[in-house]
């Protein structure tokens, strides 16, 4: 038992000393020829990994793009700024789930725990987005009695437009799919923001509402003791909550199934996400109740999802095909080499590299054995 704990505690100062380097390796500066190195090297993964590289741009165009890219980093860079100079040239590859990661900050157990007993800054309002303007949909907290349809017109003395000028470039879509933009900003506008300036503890912001200026100073409040047991609550998973796959964050069911009528004539599904958790129990019950009451419609509602697991996908589509169907085309590769390529141990800590360590043999034959060579000669991703 000594040698355990001593093995514990050893690790867990490991963890520490590793969120630390991260952060502070986070804020260095890079020498721009190392930068240049990295763009260079990105570039030549993407080929490297990608099978449809030049689908919605060509190859003279985006190596334009990247040398183009080189030319403009002639002084140091934090990663965050290099990832803000980075991303839009991968966005121009129009492939919605490519995209660079965010270099966030990370925290000690020690912060975690104490952002966990306060309440979000921005995170306590609904948001969204048009024209490059931004608008409060819900005030569930009514902070600062801010009501729905104000629009923020700056943070901190910066236009909102000048931010989205900024993060708009950042967002990766399917080919020319420009629809996806606006609501795809209404989540992820405050990640851009937070990477970029930190997690603040208060914000000057300016409102209009009814053609009324008007500033606003938010603060980070701290939950009272009614509040943190009603978190607590929420937390505990219901049968309920699990089938319907309920989201503390926002209070609300990421899946819900009614009739509309007392007869049952008319059903409604709505699906925010297709998240997995607990789906296969969700359709096969509202399938079965719809069957049970001879409904003769059936409303399915899935706006504003972005999708997500194609399992799920998958197994809600089954049950209104009319016969066999295929729901997507064999994935590609470019090699049957490719899922080993990519990096099994990224983001470990040192506790998640001994364990990741240990399952590496297994990990390695299953990647071997995920891919084929078709009879066209193409490499493809094994898939169900």
């Amino acid at each position: 038992m000594k040698y355990i704990l001593i093995i514990i505690f050893v690790l867990n100062l490991a963890s520490c000393t590793s969120v630390e380097k991260y952060n502070k390796q986070r804020t260095t500066f890079v020498s721009p020829e190392k930068l240049r190195e990295d763009v260079d090297f990105t570039y030549k993964k993407l080929k490297e990994m990608h099978p449809k590289l030049y689908w919605y741009i060509s190859k003279n165009e985006l190596d334009f793009k990247f040398d183009s890219l080189k030319t403009t980093i002639n002084k140091p860079l934090t990663p965050i700024e290099f990832y803000f100079k980075l991303q839009p040239v991968i966005a121009k590859i129009r492939e919605g789930h490519l995209s660079l990661g965010i270099p966030m900050k990370r925290f000690s157990k020690k912060e975690i725990k104490a952002l966990k007993n306060k309440k979000g800054l921005f995170g306590r309002f609904e948001y969204y987005v048009e024209n490059d303007r931004l608008y409060i949909t819900e005030n569930k907290d009514s902070v600062e009695h801010i009501k729905p349809g104000t629009e923020i017109l700056s943070i901190n003395n910066v236009a909102i437009s000048d931010y989205m000028k900024k993060y708009r470039p950042l967002i990766s879509s399917d080919g020319y799919n420009t629809t996806f933009h606006n609501y795809y900003m209404n989540d992820v506008f405050f990640n851009f923001y937070v990477a970029e300036k930190g997690i603040l503890d208060s914000a000057k912001v300016e409102t209009l509402f009814n053609n009324e200026r008007k500033m606003v100073n938010l603060k980070r409040e701290s939950k009272n003791k009614e509040e943190l047991e009603k978190e607590k609550i929420g937390k505990k998973r219901t049968e309920e909550k699990k089938v319907n796959d309920y989201v503390a964050f926002t209070s609300s069911y990421n899946r819900n199934f009614k009739f509309l009528d007392k007869d049952s004539t008319i059903a409604y599904m709505k699906i925010q996400s297709f998240s997995k958790s607990f789906s296969d129990r969700f359709y096969k019950e509202s399938f079965e109740k719809l069957k049970n009451a001879a409904s003769s419609y059936l409303i399915l509602d899935v706006r504003n999802n972005y999708g997500g697991s194609l399992s799920e996908i998958n197994n809600l589509y089954s049950y209104l095909a009319p016969e066999p169907f295929i729901l997507i085309k064999p994935s590609q590769l470019t090699s049957t080499t490719t899922p080993l390529k990519t990096n099994y141990f990224r983001q470990s800590n040192p506790f998640q590299f001994i364990i990741k360590t240990l399952l590496y043999p297994g990990y390695f034959f299953s990647q071997i054995f995920s891919s084929y060579k078709g009879k066209d000669g193409i490499a493809y991703y094994k898939m169900k």
